[in-house]
């Protein structure tokens, strides 16, 4: 799907309808160019909410997933939307240590996989996991972009696997010798040999043989052999599209959860110093008692490795029926009772106004001085705080060919158009005043409404259920996806 991220211009009527005539009926700062009439100000305005708003939702095809700061590993169930495994693709360069192992002298001791947490979760940390890891079989290019859909080639023997209970906000340790630093929050750090480490982090000895296939890999691996020189610059540098070639990388994945309501997708810092390969080894010096360690990190950069998430949904096999006939069946129908919002390529909500142009009846020149769209989530699916509903919604325009853009409001500035969490009144709200002019003018040629989506998408799991449009009694009226709109009737 392309997706272009600019903003059409809006016409000169628009924007002096802005400036000029926009106000509330209680408070005229409320809306654009308010603060440019004088205090107490009062103008013919007019009030509706009884605008026909179209609501369904569709399967989004895919986020990208490289390049940001966090990522999610895990696995869950939701009672609603289904399964959702969230797995790391990334490659690793050398760190600030890395040993020529050649020497028959040094002996191996282990290999140990470390992922930083960034703090973050998504569900029930106390459902145990397990985490599995396979090295890939394939080069990932630099310079592309990789999204959540895209799978890579791995080899098929695991190299670890390790089940535990996440523990994002302290330290999961296996197999390893620690010493933990406390505050009166509890752990905040740990110590390995004499580094200490501020992130609370996931750590698995993947192996103590150095028959291992990683570890064999690795040890067998002399930094020296990748350094190129450049004569024009005359420096070295290391030649890594080599080395990747040796090691493409690892693949962390986990085991779907079977039970409903339950499971936890974790933020990781794939990019953080605790982050890496550490291989531990020691040299004995002839007539010597003391041992030489001979530790080496492969670590992740950013400006050297791609590091990329995939969401798995499982084409939805287990969501509930009704999310299915819905966003899998296309039932818009359904889309009239509660749509489905969900991050990490999951589903997003479509919005049509189809007779808003009717507007254009009620006299020669109509003016919106302020157009709020107002989703109220559906209070059973606020209560559980298993998965969170979204603190943030996005909204922008879609066009027949499969453009999106800005809504045009966007020139006041994403605070300015809303879309946050009213924990109050369990709703979100967006103000496209200047979008409701532009359409009922007709200049927005192929517009074809509104999506609205989880934001961020790529890097939290967060969803909402949200009334639909046209939902049947008990849902009270003021409940329902409706457009607020104050306008004035310009003779």
């Amino acid at each position: 799907m392309k997706v272009l991220t600019v903003v059409k211009k809006a016409l000169v009527f628009g924007s002096l309808v802005g400036m000029i005539l926009l106000a509330a009926c209680t408070d005229v700062t409320d809306i654009i160019g308010g603060n440019f009439l004088p205090e107490g100000s009062n103008m013919d305005l007019n009030i509706m909410d009884t605008v026909t708003v179209e609501t369904y939702s569709i399967l989004m095809d895919s986020v990208r997933t490289n390049g940001t700061e966090e990522h999610l590993l895990g696995s869950l169930n939701d009672a609603v939307f289904g399964k959702v495994v969230s797995s790391v693709y990334t490659q690793f360069i050398f760190g600030a240590i890395y040993q020529d192992y050649s020497d028959p002298t040094i002996i191996f001791d282990s290999l140990v996989l470390t992922i930083a947490y960034s703090g973050n979760f998504y569900g029930d940390t106390m459902t145990k996991q397990t985490l599995r890891v396979f090295e890939l079989d394939e080069i990932l290019p630099y310079d592309t972009g990789y999204y959540s859909n895209q799978t890579v080639q791995i080899v098929p023997t695991e190299v670890a696997s390790h089940s535990f209970y996440p523990r994002p906000t302290t330290n999961e340790i296996s197999e390893i010798d620690t010493t933990f630093f406390t505050t009166e929050e509890g752990i905040d750090s740990i110590r390995i040999d004499t580094t200490r480490y501020p992130d609370p982090q996931i750590r698995i000895n993947i192996t103590t043989s150095a028959n291992h296939s990683l570890a064999s890999t690795l040890l067998g691996i002399n930094r020296d052999d990748y350094i190129e020189h450049d004569e024009e610059q005359d420096m070295d540098y290391y030649d890594y599209e080599g080395f990747f070639e040796d090691f493409k990388g690892l693949y962390f994945t986990f085991d779907p959860i079977e039970t409903e309501s339950s499971g936890a997708c974790v933020g990781v810092n794939i990019n953080a110093v605790s982050t890496g390969l550490q291989i531990y080894a020691h040299q004995r010096i002839a007539n010597s008692t003391v041992d030489i360690p001979m530790n080496s990190i492969l670590a992740v950069n950013s400006s050297g490795c791609v590091t990329f998430n995939n969401h798995n949904h499982f084409d939805y096999q287990d969501a509930n029926n009704d999310f299915k006939e819905q966003v899998l069946n296309g039932d818009k129908e359904k889309g009239k009772e509660q749509v489905y919002i969900q991050s990490l390529a999951g589903s997003r909500l479509r919005v049509k106004f189809p007779f808003i142009k009717n507007l254009n009846d009620l006299g020669n020149k109509i003016a919106i001085n302020k157009a709020e769209l107002v989703l109220s989530a559906v209070d059973d699916d606020i209560e559980p705080p298993m998965f969170d509903v979204p603190p943030q919604v996005g909204i922008q325009v879609q066009y027949e060919n499969d453009s999106i853009y800005f809504v045009p409001d966007m020139v006041y500035g994403a605070d300015f158009i809303g879309g946050e969490l009213d924990e109050e009144n369990n709703e979100y709200r967006f103000r496209i005043t200047r979008y409701i002019q532009e359409v009922i003018e007709g200049v927005n040629e192929g517009e074809e409404g509104l999506y609205v989506f989880v934001s961020p998408e790529a890097s939290a799991y967060h969803r909402v259920i949200l009334i639909g449009g046209d939902p049947a009694l008990p849902t009270p009226y003021s409940k329902k996806a409706r457009l607020e709109i104050t306008y004035t009737i310009i003779d």
